[in-house]
């Protein structure tokens, strides 16, 4: 599916082919935390010109990889203040999902090449 399958005006997009599938199982992952029911086939990229998809993401941007309360202030809205804390909660989902698929490859690589050893002997 691209861009413009689902009906997306924006002319280009930073992913493109089997990168895209990761966008939508993200926007799934992000639905599932969130508790909401799933979105319809739209866009993952053009809720990057809402303005409060743009405050969350400035505002982990300001974080880093610290904790999300260091880049909350005063006087930031709850709304955002939400918005931060459950994209932290996602993006933290989405790396360890990522980090638990390479060990499982990693092992598999591993239990493939001491079966190919004892083979050898």
């Amino acid at each position: 599916m691209s861009h413009r399958a689902v009906g997306c005006p924006l002319p280009a997009h930073p992913l493109a082919g089997g990168a895209w599938a990761k966008v939508f199982g993200w926007r799934r992952r992000l639905s599932k935390e969130a508790g909401e029911p799933e979105l319809a086939d739209t866009c993952p990229w053009r809720a990057l010109v809402d303005p409060v998809v743009a405050d969350v993401l400035e505002l982990h941007a300001l974080a880093g990889d610290g904790p999300p309360a260091a880049a909350i202030a005063a006087a930031t809205p709850h709304h955002l203040v939400e918005g931060l804390l459950l994209y932290t909660r996602a993006l933290h989902h989405a790396r360890e999902g990522a980090r638990s698929r390479q060990r499982a490859r990693d092992e598999t690589a591993d239990a493939g090449a001491a079966a190919v050893r004892r083979l050898r002997r």
